[in-house]
């Protein structure tokens, strides 16, 4: 696991414990499924934050990964819903990149839009008093 360690309010330390990188790929073999999972085995090791992985994982372009573009916006949404629960979230590839990918691979439009689904989820976060899973 990795710590990025900060201050917070009145100089309070605030550290984050970083799930290891994930694959992009659906399954429990450090993908999707590993995410909220690894995240309770850290809160249960006594980690008060924790930091899960790039939303939609690295793309490291495994042999097991998802690349179809299609589905991955798929696993990308899901990915994102997994994540919000945690105090913090992080990017690696911007929504909208993958909406037009998805969209360019398909030839259509998607059935929802990507940007939109991350900004209301991102909006829920915000206003709404949603357990953090730490």
């Amino acid at each position: 696991a990795r710590c990025a360690y900060g201050f917070g309010f009145g100089r309070q330390p605030r550290v984050f414990v970083r799930e290891y990188d994930k694959s992009s790929k659906w399954g429990k073999d450090n993908g999707l499924q590993s995410v909220v999972t690894g995240a309770l085995s850290l809160g249960l090791l006594g980690h008060a934050f924790v930091l899960p992985d790039m939303i939609g994982g690295n793309k490291y372009e495994n042999d097991d990964e998802v690349r179809d573009a299609e589905e991955y916006a798929e696993l990308y949404v899901r990915w994102m819903q997994a994540s919000i629960a945690m105090p913090s979230v992080q990017f690696s590839v911007l929504p909208d990149s993958v909406q037009r990918a998805a969209e360019a691979a398909r030839g259509t439009a998607l059935e929802y839009n990507v940007v939109e689904l991350c900004s209301r989820y991102l909006r829920a976060r915000e206003t709404a008093l949603l357990p953090l899973i730490k």
